[in-house]
């Protein structure tokens, strides 16, 4: 896809959902796993936590440790925080 839109594709119980969506919007994850329940392991997009807010939620998100990773060396790098520094040992263990 061009023009800054991104293709994604769901993989679950060994199955693989394919998504058309051309915008990372906040609603387009929703409709894509509706009836999904389970352990969804997503990048740091934050759109994916309104799936958190249904009603028939089911779903815990497993975020990626790179995403993590990189959130918290930008803090460390930029500021003085402990809990940074200390997370970013903790994924290096």
């Amino acid at each position: 896809m061009t023009n800054g839109s991104h293709g994604s594709s769901f993989h679950f119980n060994d199955r693989i959902k394919p998504s058309n969506a051309r915008v990372r919007s906040k609603r387009f994850p929703d409709p894509i796993l509706k009836g999904f329940s389970g352990i969804l392991q997503v990048d740091g997009y934050a759109g994916y936590n309104q799936l958190l807010k249904r009603a028939d939620s089911g779903i815990a998100l497993a975020y990626c440790w790179a995403h993590a990773r990189r959130k918290l060396h930008e803090v460390a790098k930029n500021s003085t925080a402990p809990i940074a520094e200390d997370g970013l040992r903790r994924i290096a263990a």
